[in-house]
């Protein structure tokens, strides 16, 4: 019980910054690179790569490294959240793995 208020309460704050929902609407169409993400950011690298630790830390946004590039998405699990606070498209065409690392584990399991 106390997991869920902590990260309500972390999601509850991610959603709360303007700049933070209109980085998880420009994800909601697909996986795209930080060099995509800084394009449509309107501040600096540091402070996009902060708004999205945030984002991670609701898990909100998951990361994956391909090559040099670091990607970033909404997980699947976080989808239906997102829907629902944002509006957002209920699927995207870009196909988007499960929340689950490499462990297996989901992040939401206690």
């Amino acid at each position: 019980m106390l997991m869920d208020f902590i990260l309500g309460k972390n999601i509850a704050n991610a959603v709360g910054d303007p700049e933070r929902v209109s980085l998880l609407k420009g994800l909601s169409s697909g996986e795209k690179t930080a060099e995509d993400l800084l394009g449509e950011y309107p501040g600096p690298a540091d402070a996009l790569l902060r708004q999205l630790t945030v984002l991670q830390e609701a898990f909100l946004v998951e990361s994956r490294t391909d090559g040099v590039s670091v990607l970033y998405r909404v997980p699947r699990a976080s989808r239906g959240i997102l829907r629902n606070l944002l509006d957002m498209p209920a699927e995207s065409s870009a196909p988007m793995e499960t929340a689950r690392g490499a462990s297996g584990l989901s992040p939401f399991a206690v």
